[in-house]
């Protein structure tokens, strides 16, 4: 077993071992949860196995057994890796736009805008991207979580008609969640 991150629930599970004397091997899969409880406890004859987790950090290892007439005659335990299964997107919690630090709700041209919103992630934030169609430009910032992402559009960049813009939240494994609106410009 090899540590890894997963965005999705069904993890594929596979591992090598052998018999010197060529005998079978059975082998105990033991998956536990961040708290140490024991979520997975199959004993198995192949050396793979899937399974379906909900998000969380696992560790796991494998028992290898070598059976001679259906008794253990050894058996050789695995170091336990870890893997962490992430299929939730980030969540924005706030957004908008601030126009000239002020209270205003419409743009204007030549207005300073700012577009911000707020994310956060069950596990990790990792960037945002935040495109806008006035300078037709993206700015990546990189979050910490639960944590805000601006970009500010200078005024000599604001002019009259649609300012269109999207963000795009990443978590740490590639979890995306994308927000887009738009604001009339006078």
């Amino acid at each position: 077993p090899e540590d890894s991150n997963l965005t999705q629930e069904d993890v594929s599970l596979s591992w090598n071992a052998s018999d010197a004397d060529g005998d079978t091997l059975e082998y105990d899969l033991d998956i536990y949860d961040q708290d140490g409880r024991v979520v997975n406890d199959d004993s198995i004859a192949s050396k793979s196995i899937s399974k379906t987790l909900s998000d969380g950090e696992y560790t796991w290892n494998i028992t290898a057994r070598d059976i001679y007439n259906s008794n253990t005659v050894s058996d050789n335990i695995s170091e336990t890796e870890s893997f962490l299964v992430d299929t939730t997107r980030p969540v924005k919690s706030k957004s908008g736009l601030n126009i000239n630090n002020s209270t205003e709700t419409i743009p204007e041209q030549n207005d300073t805008v700012t577009i911000y919103s707020k994310w956060s992630d069950n596990f990790y934030m990792d960037r945002v991207v935040i495109y806008d169609s006035q300078t037709d430009t993206n700015k990546t910032v990189t979050l910490e979580n639960d944590d805000w992402a601006n970009k500010t559009i200078n005024a000599e960049n604001i002019s009259a008609g649609t300012l269109d813009y999207t963000v795009y939240a990443f978590d740490h494994l590639g979890n995306l969640e994308k927000y887009s609106n738009s604001a009339s410009v006078e």
